[in-house]
């Protein structure tokens, strides 16, 4: 027969331990430092309000995210670390953009690593 507060009560322990599970941790706050960069090696006229977006790749920052210009230029404040970084849609890194090519919008890729120390990033695609 089936039991509804056994089932509640297992259902409410499962969630509680994938909570738990998941390791989140949250990121360290470090040296924040102003850079500024181009993309390159991807027609960006094709395309309008493309994001640039970093993600943390040692897991200690916090993401960073620059609107291109048409030329592809940004510039902002990040903090130090190691990122991997890739292309997204005007709502962030969620978002695709249709008709970019999907290698472009992967955000694990290793191909695109880069150590940010402040000044001038190529982010080269």
């Amino acid at each position: 027969m089936f039991d509804r507060r056994s089932f509640a009560f297992a259902l409410a322990a499962t969630f509680a331990i994938a909570l738990a599970g998941c390791g989140y941790t949250e990121p360290e706050k470090g040296e924040e430092v102003d850079v500024t960069g181009t993309v390159t090696g991807v027609d960006l006229k094709k395309y309008k309000d493309v994001r640039l977006q970093f993600m943390s790749a040692g897991g200690k920052a916090r993401p960073a995210q620059f609107k291109l210009d048409a030329s592809g230029k940004f510039s902002g404040k990040m903090v130090k670390g190691p990122y991997r970084y890739f292309l997204c849609g005007p709502e962030g890194p969620d978002s695709t953009y249709p008709g970019m090519p999907e290698e472009l919008q992967q955000s694990g890729s290793t191909k695109r690593e880069i150590e940010v120390k402040g000044g001038e990033i190529d982010a080269k695609f």
